[in-house]
C-alpha cells in the first residue's frame, strides 16, 4: 500500500461531492491542509436573516489511517 496517495484520493472525493451539492443558496467551501492532513467541506452563508455555518464533512489522516471525524451527508435517526 506504499504507492497510495490518500491525500489526493480524499481531495478528489470531497471535490466531486461538493460540485454536486446544492446548498440552498449558501456557499460550499473546500478546506484542504495536505501538510497536516486535515480536509473539510463547509456550508457558509445566510438564509433569510440567519447565519449559516456548518461542517458537512471532516476527514483527517492519522497514523496512515483515514479518520472520518464528521459525515453530515447522511441522515441520522435515533
Amino acid at each position: 500500500m506504499e504507492g497510495i496517495n490518500y491525500s489526493q484520493i480524499i481531495q478528489d472525493i470531497l471535490s466531486n461531492h461538493s460540485a454536486n451539492d446544492v446548498a440552498n443558496g449558501t456557499e460550499v467551501q473546500l478546506l484542504f491542509d495536505a501538510e497536516h492532513h486535515h480536509y473539510q467541506v463547509l456550508n457558509i452563508g445566510w438564509k433569510e436573516q440567519r447565519r449559516i455555518y456548518g461542517v458537512i464533512i471532516h476527514v483527517d489522516i492519522k497514523d496512515k489511517k483515514i479518520w472520518i471525524q464528521r459525515d453530515g451527508t447522511e441522515s441520522s435517526f435515533t
